[in-house]
């Protein structure tokens, strides 16, 4: 049925009711006063010990002596007519035997509704039958409705129709008056009717079963809940006032013009007198909670309790005071229930009812109140003693009360996690782990009753067991990197067990039916899979995550974004990649799905497939500062990176800062530039640098994580350092030729900005000092991997790098005092990271060096060469080690214990220097020219001070022992070795021609090689004419060693700031040059260039730098030039 049609049927009701509200019009009623009951001091219900008032129900006892407060009235049920009169005996059983809505209110309509509480012809069952079938019929709609719109129709057309407002507010003043109301006034006119109304506990819990069902009433954020009573009524009896007003004036108009301009114009009225219905029944049970109210009053059945939980929870409208009440009244009754019966076993099965507690604790759940804190724990614990001591209440268990029951407790207590600074009680986790016990083992021990779960059941019962981390190893608890919860265990390995065999059983009974699945339950199964699974080989795991992927490749299959962004997530988590598949689910993404989608949507996608290393084509799409002519986009997965990198720039502020990181790290990852997208996600984290930004101020960084922070900064490090790629990708792209880290140096500030770029850096650095207690709070894997972006970006904070020092010397020294943990134990990687980081700035090392060779010396024991070779091997990388050997050098400083190490890491110790062997053991095709390089500079510089330590490298090094091709790591590139990628610059060739006219001999280039070390120099390294070192300009004879340093020589100092200028891009001949403003006044000189002085110095050389802004300040003036030349040689020659 659509809207026009509920339209004319609105009106032909409207026609119909006309009569009788111009009858009815202005009537009111006026009530006898009944004596109100006093309240009880508490609302502790049968004195439980166990309850506690929560803090919100004080202002609720507090005002229960004020004057003159009237309060729900609870009169004895046998001085009035429950069963009715004749004629509404016989209308309750017409209203029962109606097949549809519309049927339910014909009969109504035979009835006063525009009098006051329908003039007293309806008794209270007949409100409660009524109503409760109205809300029936909303959700069951007749057999010849043909689609579930009809089902939202039946709904529509109750809530619309005018004679369910007259309905509904007929209850509320029939409500009103056996509160104790004593006049209710509509429109200025009374009528005196004698109450004939008595709601006991099943009409009570039928009416807000239905209100909830109708999806009519408000929830709390939109209307508060109101448990004071004077209040409550007195707004009753007003809403329905309005209501009534609101039916008239649109019948009058109606008659009037033969339309309603308004259509349903009493809904926003009638919603509130639902709502404050809910709210009437919490007062009627925080009453039925005293001692003196109940004595007359037929107590609430275990069903109606847990009914009304479920109608609060739903309708948004539970209170802390009301649940907690209704909660220990179950448990009480339960427990005085239990405590006579006798043995008879069948006694026991009739009394406890699963469905009872299961829909209750998805009641809690859904409703996560922070105040029933305390009540959550007994009830939980209650549950657990249930399933634990009493069998046949396990037994009567249908699979879907054991799916509500564990995904409510799981809902639950992740809530309550969320909500608490002090977490979860041992109580809650003790009875969480029970219930989930009592659940796993019963469902492997009958495979029947998971065998016929539907799909939603399997979906929810597994994602009960993952939110909760129930039977995770140690090992995941120390590595929650997400913050899940993971409750303990007092059996970790037998629950571990016991979780392995039950998600295995569940993955199976899943397969036949996984076609059923809706989309968002197959990404809670992925999900659930993702956190519980550690070996995805294992038996039904593969096919069941090959299966989701293909039903997600269906086209015919209707997914959300979130569907996809988190089964992504999940597949790459648990490490299943297939290229194919993923790509398949990405086409199903269309750019208004990613125009609509939740950040987290966007991030979970951008990740998966980041994780995933899937190949990218057309990635040079989005690169402006460095490609002219960019290719058109026809890979999918550029395709769906462009949309969401769009969606970034476009909505930063609905970005969370993990989601912000994860975007631009994945961006980084899969290999894809995008300057516009980092550039102005710079500016909205710190604020921009320039008049024209968009984000003046920034929204700051101080709510990012510790790997937030590391991510982010990573990312930005390997935008630049991708620049090198698209060089060998784009011949004619605009980057300028360079070496190494010029090319870096250059693109960072291309894209970025020179000052804003600074000003990130600082940011971050700042950040880590002060928000994570001077970086204790940083864990190593991130510790390591912020100094090593600084470092590959040329960037040092002094007071950054020297705490990180500090603290990671604190760290090793205590893992190797034998306290190690986590945040004290290093691994391979990030140790190479780090001390590379610290040589690139030329950091002071400290005594940072022998405790690092302590921490080894703990690590690999006292074994002989080859073991040693192999055990080392275990957790470095070849190239690893060379760089902690490269800063070693640059420290100058040779330790020789941890030297032996590195050496039998790297080319093995005396016999066991065997390149096969070597190479078998870390996995490799030999060593990288950079690790060749390193060793060569090591060796000389022993050599050189004397202290080798009867080191040495092989007798055919490097023969042998070289990788047969250039590789470098996808993750961490180190460039330790930039002096003989040769190519002589214009600088250099105008310094040249200076030297020469002033009358300096020399030549350009000059090379020194392995050979030359040894014959010359006495260097105790193998015969070869592998090059070592070269000379910018060198007068050999003299040696004078002249060296033209250009900015990829230096690092910046950036912990202060500077009122230097920032650089500028050049167009020179199609290509971007970036002119560098640099004064000396914040530039040091990097490891490598410290290294080479050094090594030249021992060597016999005398080193004369130039620092490319002094030659540049001379502006080409000839003279200018000769003056500085001589200026610079007196002296030397």
């Amino acid at each position: 049925m659509n809207s026009r049609s509920r339209i004319r049927r609105c009106a032909r009701s409207l026609s119909l009711c006309l009569l009788l509200a111009l009858l009815h019009e202005a009537h009111s009623f006026r009530v006898e006063t009944l004596p109100t009951l006093r309240h009880q001091s508490t609302f502790r219900l049968y004195s439980q010990p166990s309850y506690r008032r929560p803090p919100s129900q004080s202002s609720f006892n507090d005002r229960r002596n004020q004057p003159n407060q009237r309060r729900p009235r609870i009169p004895n049920k046998s001085a009035s007519t429950w069963s009715g009169n004749v004629d509404q005996i016989r209308f309750n059983k017409e209203i029962v035997s109606c097949t549809e809505a519309s049927q339910v209110l014909q009969l109504l309509q035979t009835k006063p509704l525009g009098n006051v509480a329908c003039g007293g012809a309806l008794s209270s069952v007949n409100f409660s039958t009524a109503i409760h079938r109205l809300a029936k019929h909303s959700v069951t709609p007749p057999q010849h409705y043909n689609a579930p719109m009809e089902r939202v129709n039946a709904r529509a057309n109750i809530l619309t129709d005018p004679r369910f407002a007259l309905f509904l507010a007929s209850i509320a003043e029939a409500l009103a008056s056996e509160a104790g109301s004593d006049t209710l006034n509509i429109n200025n006119d009374s009528q005196s009717i004698k109450p004939n109304f008595q709601f006991d506990s099943r009409e009570l819990a039928n009416i807000g079963w239905a209100l909830a069902k109708l999806k009519i009433a408000p929830p709390q954020s939109v209307l508060a809940v109101d448990l004071e009573a004077t209040s409550n009524q007195d707004a009753l009896v007003a809403s329905a006032k309005e209501v009534r007003k609101h039916v008239l004036d649109a019948a009058k108009q109606r008659q009037a013009t033969g339309s309603v301009s308004s259509h349903g114009a009493w809904i926003p009225a009638l919603s509130r007198v639902a709502g404050l219905l809910l709210d009437y029944i919490g007062i009627f049970l925080l009453e039925m909670a005293s001692t003196d109210s109940n004595r007359n009053r037929r107590p609430f059945q275990m069903q109606e309790y847990a009914n009304l939980l479920w109608s609060f929870a739903t309708a948004g409208r539970a209170s802390s005071q009301v649940c907690c009440v209704v909660l220990q009244a179950m448990m009480q009754r339960q427990r005085n229930e239990l405590l006579q019966l006798n043995e008879d076993n069948n006694a026991t099965v009739d009394l406890l009812k699963p469905q009872e507690w299961s829909n209750s604790i998805w009641s809690m759940a859904t409703a996560q109140l922070e105040e029933a804190s305390e009540t959550v724990g007994d009830v939980l614990e209650f549950v657990s003693v249930l399933l634990v001591e009493y069998p046949d209440f396990k037994r009567r268990f249908k699979p879907q009360e054991w799916s509500n029951t564990v995904w409510g407790v799981a809902a639950l207590l992740s809530g309550q996690h969320k909500l608490r600074d002090t977490g979860l009680t041992s109580q809650e986790e003790t009875a969480a782990s029970d219930i989930l016990r009592v659940t796993a083992q019963t469902l492997l021990e009958d495979g029947r009753i998971v065998a016929s779960m539907k799909s939603q059941e399997l979906a929810n019962t597994i994602w009960g067991f993952s939110t909760l981390g129930f039977g995770l190893p140690t090992s995941s608890v120390q590595n929650n990197v997400n913050n899940y919860l993971v409750i303990s265990s007092q059996s970790p390995n037998d629950d571990a067990k016991l979780t392995s065999e039950f998600v295995d059983l569940i993955a199976s009974s899943a397969l036949p039916i996984l076609h059923k699945f809706r989309s968002q339950e197959l990404n809670n199964m992925a999900w659930s899979l993702a956190r519980l699974v550690e070996d995805t080989s294992a038996r039904s795991i593969p096919e069941l995550l090959e299966r989701i992927c293909r039903e997600f490749n269906n086209p015919r299959r209707t997914v959300a974004t979130q569907d996809i962004g988190t089964t992504l997530w999940s597949l790459a988590t648990m490490k299943y990649f297939d290229p194919k598949l993923y790509r398949g689910i990405l086409a199903r993404l269309t750019p208004q799905m990613i125009s609509d989608a939740k950040p987290q949507e966007l991030s979970n996608i951008l990740w998966a497939v980041a994780t995933a290393e899937m190949p990218v084509e057309d990635i040079d799409a989005f690169d402006t500062s460095l490609v002219v002519k960019r290719p058109k986009i026809t890979d999918q997965v550029t395709y769906v990176f462009g949309l969401a990198g769009k969606e970034l720039m476009r909505r930063p502020d609905q970005f969370k800062p993990q989601e912000i990181k994860d975007v631009l790290w994945s961006f980084s990852r899969v290999g894809i530039r995008f300057p516009a997208l980092f550039k102005a996600t710079t500016e909205y984290l710190v604020g921009g640098v320039e008049a024209s930004s968009k984000y003046p101020k920034g929204r700051g960084i101080n709510d990012f994580s510790t790997q937030g922070l590391a991510n982010l900064v990573w990312a930005f490090a390997r935008q630049a350092q991708l620049a090198e790629d698209v060089s060998t990708r784009q011949p004619a792209s605009r980057l300028a030729s360079g070496n190494g880290r010029l090319v870096v140096y250059t693109t960072s500030y291309l894209d970025i900005g020179e000052k804003l770029m600074q000003k990130l850096f600082k940011t971050v650095a700042d950040a880590t000092l002060t928000n994570f207690d001077d970086l204790r709070k940083l864990k190593p894997q991130d510790l390591c991997l912020i100094a090593w972006a600084f470092a590959v970006l040329g960037l040092k904070h002094t007071r950054f790098i020297e705490s990180a020092r500090d603290e990671v010397q604190r760290r090793l020294q205590e893992n190797v005092n034998g306290r190690a943990n986590v945040m004290n134990t290093f691994k391979g990687q990030e140790l190479a990271n780090f001390f590379w980081s610290m040589g690139s700035v030329d950091a002071e090392p400290g005594a940072l060096l022998e405790t690092l060779t302590e921490y080894l010396s703990v690590a690999l024991g006292d074994t002989g060469h080859k073991q040693l070779s192999q055990g080392i091997a275990r957790i470095f990388l070849r190239q690893e080690l060379a760089n902690i050997a490269w800063s070693c050098a640059v420290f100058w400083a040779f330790p020789e214990p941890l030297m032996r190490r590195l050496y039998a890491g790297l080319v093995g110790l005396d016999d066991s220097q065997d390149p096969a062997m070597l190479t078998k053991a870390h996995g490799d095709s030999g060593l990288q020219p950079q690790a060749i390089m390193t060793l060569v500079y090591v060796q000389t510089a022993m050599c050189l001070v004397g202290g080798n330590g009867g080191l040495s490298l092989p007798l055919n090094f490097p023969n042998g022992w070289q990788e047969p091709s250039l590789s470098k790591s996808f993750d961490h590139t180190t460039d330790t070795i930039l002096e003989l990628k040769l190519s002589t610059s214009k600088i250099q060739r105008d310094v040249s021609e200076g030297l020469h006219r002033v009358g300096f001999q020399h030549v350009d280039e000059f090379i020194i090689t392995m050979h030359t070390l040894r014959e010359e120099y006495r260097v105790n390294v193998p015969d070869s004419p592998y090059e070592v070192l070269s000379i910018d300009m060198a007068n050999v004879e003299k040696k004078i060693a002249i060296e033209v340093d250009g900015p990829a020589h230096y690092i910046n100092e950036i912990e202060f700031d500077s009122d230097v200028e920032a650089g500028f891009s050049k167009p020179i001949n199609g290509k971007f040059e970036y002119q560098f403003r640099w004064r000396g006044d914040r530039q040091k000189m990097n490891g490598s260039s410290v290294l080479k002085e050094h090594l030249l110095e021992l060597l016999g050389w005398k080193v004369i730098h130039i620092p490319f802004w002094e030659w540049y300040q001379l502006e080409s003036n000839e003279a200018a030039e000769n003056d500085y030349c001589r200026k610079i040689l007196a002296g030397i020659e």
